[in-house]
């Protein structure tokens, strides 16, 4: 088969460019991911201790009692200092209520933040893989494989007539006749064939090599 050995063209240049930018973006969106994961972990974890304070004994004092102490004891309180358990435990309710929010309105801008690095990153992805196509595109010289395969066509085409005259000709119920009329009743439609083309076993190295593109712009063609 015909080859280029194009290393360093135009297109490899730009596809080098491409997987960078696909990379960057890949690394951006699980990045993305990573983080949005981790707030819901925290909101998992946020959520939970709340309902665990609020379930906890809301503290009461009774200011009667607390005057009655004092005076037995020959001093005064600060009866503002009563209110401070409940007040602080109030405070700290809406404290973890406002990170609780704030948490999860962070978790829907990384939401919507995972859908546009996933936007670009498809589009990174498209592009490498359309510079890789056309590496693969001048990675042969297209018309001399194209004059290659009509040449072995013709020389097939020459051996299926010449069978197909010895059918005609050899000793009738010989096994040679038999071998050669079976050879040319088989299917020739290599598209309907099993597989088919798509699956034959000789693009196995192409379509590694295409592969390969789409990460290495300095891959090489099978030889």
């Amino acid at each position: 088969m015909t080859m280029t050995n194009k290393t360093t063209s135009g297109p490899r240049s730009a596809l080098a460019a491409a997987i960078k930018v696909e990379q960057e973006a890949r690394k951006a969106l699980d990045d993305a991911r990573a983080a949005h994961e981790r707030a819901s972990h925290r909101i998992y974890d946020a959520a939970a201790a709340l309902d665990a304070l609020r379930a906890e004994p809301a503290p009461s004092a009774s200011i009667g009692a607390a005057l009655v102490e004092a005076h037995a004891g020959g001093g005064d309180i600060d009866v503002l200092d009563l209110e401070r358990p409940s007040k602080e435990r109030a405070a700290e309710i809406e404290r973890r209520e406002r990170e609780l929010s704030i948490l999860r309105q962070g978790r829907d801008e990384l939401a919507a933040e995972i859908e546009k690095r996933e936007q670009a990153h498809r589009f990174a992805e498209m592009r490498a893989e359309k510079l890789a196509r056309d590496v693969l595109a001048e990675s042969i010289d297209l018309p001399a494989l194209i004059a290659e395969t009509e040449a072995l066509q013709e020389q097939v085409l020459s051996r299926r007539a010449l069978l197909r005259f010895l059918t005609l000709h050899l000793p009738d119920f010989s096994e040679e006749k038999g071998r050669t009329a079976h050879f040319i009743a088989r299917r020739w439609d290599f598209a309907e064939q099993a597989g088919g083309l798509r699956d034959h076993p000789s693009l196995a190295p192409w379509k590694k090599y295409l592969g390969a593109l789409k990460s290495d712009a300095s891959a090489l063609p099978p030889q």
